[in-house]
């Protein structure tokens, strides 16, 4: 089985891909599509990964955070600039 990775810089992009290819399959932590992938599920022939949309980002402007995503709890809680959400996290 041949699997195409495609990286998008854009969600129209990843959506675009989406829409055309039947085989293609959105990447964001993958837990279940892997393990699916891996497994030899023949229906999956692409996969487009959502690392390039800077889901993954925590930004800091104006007195505000803004949290991507797939911003993870280990990053959030080891984030100096975030100890309320430590706790929580």
């Amino acid at each position: 089985m041949t699997l195409d990775i495609i990286r998008v810089d854009s969600v129209r992009k990843a959506a675009t891909i989406l829409e055309a290819e039947g085989g293609a399959r959105f990447l964001g932590g993958g837990t279940i599509l892997v393990r699916d992938v891996n497994t030899g599920d023949g229906s999956i022939d692409k996969l487009v990964l959502s690392d390039g949309l800077g889901l993954d980002r925590i930004a800091f402007a104006g007195g505000r955070a803004t949290l991507g995503a797939a911003v993870t709890m280990g990053r959030i809680a080891a984030e100096p600039r975030l100890p309320f959400l430590k706790p929580v996290a």
